[in-house]
């Protein structure tokens, strides 16, 4: 009996050092980011909620997805759940924390990872806080909460002195900044992180989630001059806290001014940041300018810290699909570039079947964003079971979700030539191919302004993507600094289509020709 005990308590403490000692390789990873309100309602009531996109992993897993990335599900007054009314609290909207335990173990059993989106420096009016400190020093609570002049009367504003942010449904919801030099608020914060990563304190991490994207990160908190140095003293502590419990835990932080992120990944540990010059490069479609980005992306590149690549998110600028004018060839160039760039790949949903959004310039509420964050279209039709189109109806009035317009993962998932199979190749490719996960990067001088050509190469090994800009068909020398190899029947096949591709070899000089915005991605 006492062998059959210590043998059993062998096992336990096996597997336990296996979780905590298994090294995860994140430039290994394709994220998709999702919007849960949209994505897939599972009980009927018009809301995306978490066992709906449980039900949806053998989708994401078709897709080759790896980690999800979802933004905030804590209780919150606005329907994008940014600025918390309790930060513990699951939005019942979106479930319970059961149904997101379940999510977590269901994504784990699949060989993926989850992160939860956390914007912890604002609270809101309806947050227990508030509504016992206001106007009453007495309150346990009034240090956590950034307050101006005496007894509690004038909290201080958010970013661009916000005080209050109207809604798309009419209301007006307080907003407030927290006292980030408070001792206990960082202790409560220390803990608020850890619980995600372990719920239950187990050291069974297939419960918790994975890591954290972190929303707009400043060490000197909105420019204001009143919270600095919160890099160092206040996330710094927390990162170190939840990589105690649990050392692959990982952090995706939002550089506030939309650089590289690079104190933010020094000074706090944090693991990786999003590269938004790519991002904004793909907005102006300049092929220079994208060319820039991306070396210096890759130039900033140094062990476990991650540049994060993105062509479409939540937030300000357009869907891809959209500034493309729904050219699927140019949507598919965005495809080729978000995927085959150095960095971390990750999708916003419904980018890979090319939906379309964009803000709502004239609407003076949070509701401007709503149609870049419409339901996933599942189905060729706009209705049918699990679409979440939660908006009101003057919103549907604007939406660009149509009927039978070829844009659903209903209308494309058969045929091979569609974005959605486009986008499931190139992730494929990726994931079974070390150089375009760990290659290194070098743009190749062109004969033709309006072509991009680059290399990726890995252990004698080299991958070659070439794009055309523009409209029109263009040709081009490629001069290459080794000659090019090609196979023994000088074949040369597109790796996505498995084409044949026409082409003359002159020493290190490579001629080709493209069609309108054609990319093609070929190993020589």
């Amino acid at each position: 009996m006492v062998k059959k005990i210590i043998f059993f308590i062998f096992v336990f403490m096996f597997s336990i050092c296996g979780i905590m000692s298994s090294e995860i390789k994140w430039e290994d990873e394709v994220f998709y980011q999702i919007f849960p309100r949209s994505f897939y309602d599972s009980n009927g009531d018009g809301i995306g909620d978490l066992n709906g996109i449980r039900q949806k992993i053998p989708y994401l897993k078709e897709l080759g997805i790896t980690t999800i990335w979802l933004n905030p599900l804590y209780l919150a007054s606005s329907y994008h759940n940014y600025f918390a009314d309790d930060f513990y609290k699951i939005d019942t909207e979106f479930g319970t924390m059961e149904d997101l335990i379940e999510l977590n173990k269901e994504l784990h059993k699949n060989n993926m990872k989850i992160l939860l989106d956390m914007e912890t420096h604002y609270i809101t009016g309806d947050h227990l806080w508030y509504k016992d400190s206001y106007q009453n020093p007495k309150s346990p609570y009034g240090k956590f909460i950034k307050y101006n002049g005496e007894n509690n009367t004038d909290p201080e504003s958010i970013i661009w002195n916000i005080k209050e942010l109207p809604t798309y449904d009419g209301k007006k919801i307080k907003l407030m900044t927290l006292n980030l030099y408070d001792k206990e608020l960082l202790e409560y914060q220390k803990n608020l992180f850890a619980y995600f990563a372990d719920p239950n304190n187990d050291g069974d991490f297939t419960d918790g989630i994975d890591g954290y994207r972190m929303d707009h990160i400043m060490d000197n908190l909105d420019d204001k001059n009143i919270f600095t140095g919160l890099l160092k003293n206040f996330w710094k502590p927390i990162v170190e806290q939840t990589k105690k419990i649990n050392p692959n835990f990982f952090y995706l932080v939002e550089p506030a001014d939309w650089g590289y992120g690079d104190e933010l990944l020094t000074e706090s540990n944090f693991d990786s940041a999003f590269a938004m010059p790519f991002r904004v490069a793909m907005v102006h479609f300049d092929k220079n300018e994208i060319v820039k980005s991306i070396k210096l992306s890759y130039s900033k590149h140094q062990k476990d810290k991650y540049q994060f690549m993105v062509i479409e998110n939540h937030d300000a600028f357009p869907r891809f699909a959209t500034l493309s004018n729904n050219n699927k060839e140019k949507i598919k160039l965005g495809a080729m570039l978000n995927i085959t760039a150095p960095g971390i790949p990750c999708l916003y949903y419904g980018q890979e079947i090319g939906m379309n959004g964009k803000k709502i310039s004239e609407e003076g509420s949070d509701g401007a964003d709503i149609m870049l964050r419409e339901s996933f279209e599942w189905y060729k039709t706009v209705k049918g079971y699990g679409m979440a189109l939660w908006y009101p109806e003057r919103y549907i009035k604007r939406s660009f979700l149509k009927d039978n317009d070829g844009i659903s993962y209903e209308e494309e998932k058969d045929d091979p030539k569609s974005i959605f199979n486009y986008y499931k190749k190139l992730i494929w490719l990726r994931k079974n191919n070390n150089t375009l996960k760990y290659g290194d990067f070098n743009d190749l001088s062109t004969s033709n302004k309006e072509i991009l050509a680059f290399e990726r190469n890995y252990n004698n090994e080299r991958i070659v993507i070439i794009i055309n800009f523009s409209d029109k068909k263009q040709n081009t020398k490629i001069t290459f600094k080794n000659k090019p190899v090609i196979d023994k029947k000088n074949e040369l096949k597109d790796l996505i289509y498995d084409e044949k591709i026409k082409y003359n070899l002159f020493g290190t000089n490579f001629n080709i020709n493209l069609t309108p915005y054609q990319s093609i991605i070929v190993k020589m």
